[in-house]
C-alpha cells in the first residue's frame, strides 16, 4: 500500500518516549511522507529537531554500557 503511514505516540521517533510530543512528530513525518508519495506542491509539515541537553550525553553512554553488561540503570532504585 503506497500512501498507507503510520503515525501516533507508538511510533519510533526522534523524541523516543510515548508523549503526545512523539505523537505529533511522527504525524508531521506521516503527513510530510504522504505529500511525498503523492508529489504534491503543498507545503510540508516543519519537523523540529529535538533539542538534547549535551549535559545528559555522557550519563546516556554509561547506561548504555550498563545495558550491554547487563547491569540496571544507574538511576533504577528498585
Amino acid at each position: 500500500m503506497p500512501n498507507f503511514f503510520l503515525a501516533g505516540d507508538y511510533v519510533r521517533t526522534d523524541v523516543d518516549l510515548a508523549t503526545m510530543e512523539g505523537a505529533n512528530e511522527s504525524a508531521r513525518r506521516a503527513v510530510n511522507a504522504l505529500l511525498d508519495t503523492d508529489n504534491s506542491g503543498a507545503g510540508r509539515c516543519q519537523v523540529l529537531e529535538l533539542f538534547r541537553l549535551p549535559e545528559m550525553e555522557p550519563l546516556k553512554r554509561v547506561n548504555e554500557l550498563r545495558y550491554r553488561l547487563g547491569l540496571p540503570n544507574t538511576f533504577d532504585l528498585g
